[in-house]
């Protein structure tokens, strides 16, 4: 939880800084989204997610009509996704996480002035990971195997084709990537692919070994409860 909020704060920081009564976006009454999204996060810290998802929900539809910067969009259904997790509300996570992802695609040319593009720019690019990495959570927790891989097949390539800055984001947070392997065989156990799951799960533990302790119990890789290999990964 701590790290979903610091990544949340970046994005609390910068609504706020145009939230304020001088800002473009006052007079159109974007800044009670930028004010949910600060309430939203404080709640979401509290463990509070239904308040959370209450104050966000009440805001967006405030902001119907009113032109607001894609950037307090993402910021709004980047934090309600994480309060819908929380909840174990899968379903509409996926929803809110896939609205943070298409707000996202728009940050870049939010803003005249070319620092606040850079600001949405360097935004994007650190919650992109870990929005992908619950979509292939979600996805699997509904049922929804293809789109688990889908997702995770797009983490992969941005883990792939990142720069210094990501790789040293992603350094950071090995535990989100060794997640996201390890998602995947469960994924791909689910739908029967022995060779496949066993090849994300050796990758996960390679980036974090402890998760072989999980690995024995997990009811999602019960069809390798018995293949000397798995058996092997788990020692």
């Amino acid at each position: 939880m701590k790290k979903t909020l610091l990544l949340a704060a970046l994005l609390v920081m910068t609504v706020k800084a145009y939230a304020g009564p001088d800002s473009p976006a006052a007079a159109e009454g974007c800044p009670a989204l930028g004010t949910a999204v600060l309430s939203a996060s404080a709640y979401l810290e509290k463990n509070a997610a239904a308040k959370a998802v209450d104050t966000l929900e009440q805001a967006l539809v405030q902001a119907s009509g009113a032109r607001c910067e894609s950037r307090y969009y993402f910021a709004a259904y980047f934090i309600m996704g994480e309060a819908r997790v929380q909840q174990k509300n899968y379903l509409r996570a996926i929803d809110n996480y896939e609205k943070a992802l298409a707000a996202a695609g728009k940050l870049t040319s939010a803003g005249t002035d070319p620092s606040d593009e850079d600001k949405a720019a360097f935004m994007a690019k650190v919650q992109r990971p870990r929005i992908l990495a619950q979509l292939v959570l979600c996805n699997i927790k509904t049922g929804q195997l293809d789109a688990a891989i889908k997702a995770g097949a797009a983490f992969i390539a941005f883990e792939q084709n990142a720069g210094r800055d990501d790789l040293k984001y992603l350094d950071q947070n090995m535990p989100l990537s060794a997640n996201v392997y390890y998602n995947l065989g469960c994924c791909y156990a689910l739908k029967d692919e022995k060779d496949r799951a066993l090849e994300y799960l050796q990758k996960s533990i390679l980036r974090e070994p402890e998760l072989k302790n999980r690995m024995p119990q997990d009811p999602d890789l019960k069809l390798l409860y018995g293949d000397e290999r798995f058996k092997a990964l788990c020692r």
